[in-house]
């Protein structure tokens, strides 16, 4: 066996139909194949998604009591009312308080912005906070990812005579807050059609909204081209939101995706400039990968483990020198974040190997009172994928447990929680990722309820992971046109993910390599074809592949990808899995 057993699962494939679809639309045969596992089938469907343009942003006023919030703000801003911006502490937060800020002070708002600290405030909207801004003065409260589940803040805004506006992305509670609007398009009787904005793309709607209006230009239900191009230079920030908060690339979000990666390419905020230059992506075409994994960890490192200040001054600076300054900040601040990281991944896989046997378990339930809180996440992340099973990770202090909880694609987490909420103090989050508040003495009592939920529905053997195959081969050549026509269906992520190909009875070239101890890179061939492959943190296949008898034949499943070095240019397979093919 190579590693971690993983099942191969190639999707079903109806060659003809594929055919046909490439034929009518100019695409590969290989692209229309996975276009038609996605359920996109129809030659205009495919178009439309190839050709996803900003006509496609659909009509904000769509959404559920978006007429009022409009009013009231546009309201407050003539009056010179005092409004408070309440935002969030991660990239989706600070990005959505950028946006909502830099419209509201352009059209000559008193705003101010507040972000919560996650240690000293917590998560989401509190009754301190609306008491400091009663305080102050304020007289309209607007929330950005966050307040769905602040009922009790909501009540005391309420009492102190402050109109609150929620806009969040987050699942709404059975009982709503009670606010003057709420803008989310997950909660019910909401008929927007997409549901999976980031809480940037829903305060993105509001300005949208807002500046409609203000042109005198609130269109028609379903009218198509309500994109003002005024808006456009929020699109990088949104797509950095829409990114780091891990949301589908689907609908709208590919739109707001695909042409904010555009503009991250071409970026004039200072801050955005020098954090792709600590980030190494300075002069390349920024991708959703080098998103996720050289900025928005960056940004979200400050607001896990001090304050989302500086993350937010980062993205709203004009000043270059001031943007070196805070990139540099940031850096360091996640240099410290993954220290911290590595030491609560070690005291975690020490609490699992000397605790319940793994397999006794269908969800990893630990805590420690020395354990970051703004960190566990990550960790939590980590150990979902080294072990296939739901993770809840808990920081205690004071007999009070903040925890952050992660989840597989077979667990609904939230719905979890939910059956679970009568040992909870509190919770929230969605299928994949929750937050919760747990009393110390209850996790246990929490561990054994999760546990005996998820065997009652599931089996153990149900828990595995499985790489999921687009198309197989079959004597295609893998070639430029074959890449150029997969780079077509990018950006990739949740919802549209890397396509997985699959050659099958593949025999070695030459000796397998391994690169920084844990990288795999080999040749294989078949037939008149050499193949160069590459698999990133693949040091069990290796030592599988290289104690193997030299003429096994392989089968990989791989995405083809352009590999520049040295001035070379040359196809090379990223892979994604390798298989004896005797296992067939």
């Amino acid at each position: 066996m190579i590693g971690k057993k993983k099942r191969w699962k190639l999707r079903d494939c109806d060659n003809e139909k594929a055919e046909q679809l490439a034929k009518g639309t100019g695409v590969h045969p290989v692209v229309a194949q996975i276009l038609i596992n996605r359920g996109i089938e129809s030659p205009c469907a495919i178009l439309d998604f190839l050709r996803s343009d900003l006509r496609h942003i659909h009509d904000p006023f769509l959404m559920k009591d978006m007429p009022v919030a409009v009013n009231r703000i546009l309201s407050a801003v003539e009056k010179g009312e005092k409004i408070l911006i309440f935002g969030d502490y991660d990239v989706d937060g600070i990005t959505a308080s950028a946006v909502m800020s830099d419209f509201l002070e352009s059209c000559g708002g008193n705003i101010r912005i507040r972000l919560p600290n996650r240690l000293k405030d917590g998560y989401g909207l509190t009754k301190e906070i609306v008491e400091e801004a009663y305080r102050e003065g304020t007289d309209l409260l607007i929330t950005v990812d966050s307040g769905i589940s602040s009922n009790k803040a909501a009540e005391y805004a309420n009492d102190k005579g402050i109109d609150l506006i929620i806009t969040d992305h987050h699942q709404p509670p059975v009982s709503l807050p009670s606010a003057l609007a709420i803008i989310n398009p997950r909660q019910t009787m909401c008929p927007y059609p997409y549901k999976d904005l980031a809480g940037v793309g829903v305060a993105l709607k509001l300005v949208q909204a807002m500046f409609l209006s203000m042109q005198g230009k609130q269109v028609s239900i379903n009218q198509t081209g309500c994109w003002p191009a005024a808006l456009n230079r929020y699109l990088d920030i949104v797509c950095l939101g829409t990114i780091a908060d891990v949301m589908p690339i689907t609908g709208e979000n590919r739109v707001l995706v695909k042409f904010g990666l555009d503009a991250l390419d071409q970026t004039e905020r200072p801050g955005i400039a020098a954090l792709k230059e600590i980030a190494g992506i300075k002069g390349k075409n920024v991708s959703a990968g080098m998103v996720a994994f050289g900025l928005a960890p960056r940004i979200n490192a400050t607001g896990r483990i001090c304050g989302p200040e500086e993350g937010l001054r980062l993205i709203c600076t004009r000043s270059s020198k001031e943007a070196k300054e805070l990139a540099q900040f940031l850096n360091l601040k996640n240099l410290t974040r993954r220290k911290i990281e590595e030491k609560i991944i070690n005291e975690a896989q020490k609490k699992i190997e000397h605790g319940p046997k793994i397999d006794e378990n269908m969800i990893i339930v630990l805590s420690d009172d020395g354990w970051h809180p703004g960190v566990i996440g990550i960790v939590a992340q980590r150990l979902v994928e080294e072990y296939y099973l739901p993770v809840v990770l808990i920081s205690l202090n004071s007999g009070i447990g903040k925890g952050s909880a992660r989840s597989i694609p077979q667990v609904h987490l939230y719905d979890l929680l939910c059956k679970c909420e009568n040992l909870l103090e509190d919770f929230g989050g969605h299928a994949a990722a929750a937050g919760l508040t747990i009393a110390e003495e209850k996790i246990t009592a929490f561990s054994e309820q999760a546990n005996q939920i998820l065997k009652n529905n599931f089996c153990i053997k149900d828990f595995v992971s499985s790489i999921s195959i687009d198309a197989e081969m079959n004597g295609w050549p893998v070639d430029h046109k074959l890449i150029d026509g997969l780079n077509c269906l990018a950006p990739f992520g949740l919802g549209n993910p890397e396509p997985a190909l699959c050659i099958k009875g593949l025999y070695l070239a030459s000796r397998p390599l391994l690169l920084k101890n844990s990288h795999l890179k080999m040749s294989l061939k078949s037939g008149n074809f050499i193949y160069e492959a590459i698999g990133f943190n693949m040091k069990d296949e290796w030592e599988t592949i290289s104690s193997s008898p030299s003429d096994r034949m392989w089968d990989i499943v791989f995405y083809p990808q352009i590999d520049n070095w040295q001035g070379r240019s040359q196809i090379q397979l990223k892979l994604k899995g390798v298989r004896a093919y005797a296992e067939n």
